[in-house]
């Protein structure tokens, strides 16, 4: 019989809907929600309700100590994630987590090593390199249909998070930003597409000291911005390959694509990183883009996947495509641009990952 693993969820914020949806739906076979834990009791027993999940702990210890759980989902805001997945490692649980691994590399360093030490599995988000637009791209480019990559460049570029999200202020302290929250979905898509990080060099600006807020429950507060909002960064591939990458909470407005690559005899187009599904468009040498049939599943909102992924792989003794060494490598080349920013000098990395496994056709 089929291994079913039972998942306490810590964190219940807006993103733990689809997470908890998604596992009760797509991912079943694999995964079951025991229960959840937050600070905020009132959002324990709306989610709990919500979805008719069996346990409410009242602290993240009791979660812990419930010896049917075997995996934690930490979906705290950033700054936790250390405290949290660190906790959760040392009961001796598996553990999936939201991005970033932790806020510094030296805290997500010792999450790799801790989770060896223990004999368990660590995971971490982004999994939307995993749906099919992604995939699509990189079985593109493995197939020779560019030829050797030499070049790429990803761009997120968009206002700040103070215009729609209901509690935005962590995502302008340590941890957060455009580079801590949504460089993961564009660097692990270079990752899988083109593979590891060699060296970084980047500058970086607070464009806006504080923002107010637009959404609502806060609207009218003030935020203090603690963290960069503007960061250009150069990147080099270990193959060799360059790569040009802006990160902005600071533009109405663009025409930059998402992500392209370059290769010797064609580019690839595709559209937003932080989506599992969109179109994936090829352009040959005198010729203009033209979409290409999308050749692998789940393009739709399919956070989670990577969850079920480790979960397949802890029961079937496989590295998971979206193990902690992967997300140690991001968290690395993240905060090597900020550190070259800061100091202005190019940073080589050290951590040594190889590409993640591809996903089935």
């Amino acid at each position: 019989m089929k291994t079913i693993y039972q998942v306490g969820i810590v964190g219940c914020g807006m993103i733990s809907e689809i997470y908890i949806q998604n596992i009760q739906t797509l991912f079943s076979d694999a995964l079951a929600v025991r229960g959840v834990f937050d600070q905020n009791q009132e959002n324990v027993r709306r989610r709990a309700e919500q979805f008719a999940l069996p346990c409410r702990y009242s602290t993240m210890e009791q979660m812990l100590q419930d010896p049917l759980i075997d995996i934690v989902l930490d979906l705290c805001p950033p700054a936790a994630h250390y405290s949290v997945n660190r906790q959760a490692l040392e009961a001796g649980k598996h553990v999936y987590s939201e991005k970033p691994l932790a806020a510094t590399f030296d805290q997500g360093q010792h999450l790799v090593e801790l989770a060896r030490q223990k004999g368990v599995r660590l995971g971490c988000s982004p999994d939307v390199p995993l749906g099919s637009m992604i995939q699509t791209a990189r079985k593109l480019v493995e197939d020779g249909a560019i030829g050797r990559v030499v070049g790429a460049t990803a761009n997120l570029i968009k206002q700040g998070v103070e215009t729609w999200h209901p509690n935005p202020n962590f995502l302008y302290q340590p941890g957060g930003g455009p580079l801590m929250d949504m460089g993961p979905y564009y660097l692990t898509a270079l990752l899988h597409i083109v593979g590891p990080f060699a060296s970084v060099s980047a500058m970086d600006a607070i464009s806006f000291p504080t923002r107010r807020i637009t959404s609502e429950p806060h609207y009218g507060e003030i935020i203090q911005v603690n963290v960069p909002t503007y960061v250009n960064a150069l990147l080099q591939f270990t193959s060799g390959a360059l790569a040009t990458f802006t990160a902005t909470f600071d533009v109405w407005n663009s025409k930059l694509p998402y992500l392209e690559i370059y290769g010797e005899t064609g580019s690839i187009l595709v559209s937003d990183p932080n989506r599992f599904g969109g179109p994936v468009m090829l352009a040959k040498p005198g010729s203009t883009y033209e979409q290409v049939p999308v050749r692998f599943p789940y393009g739709d909102n399919s956070r989670g996947l990577g969850l079920h992924d480790m979960a397949e792989a802890i029961s079937g003794g496989t590295i998971p495509r979206a193990d902690g060494q992967y997300a140690l490598h991001i968290l690395e080349t993240m905060t090597a641009i900020s550190t070259s920013a800061r100091e202005g000098v190019r940073i080589q990395l050290n951590t040594a990952c190889g590409k993640p496994m591809s996903m089935p056709e």
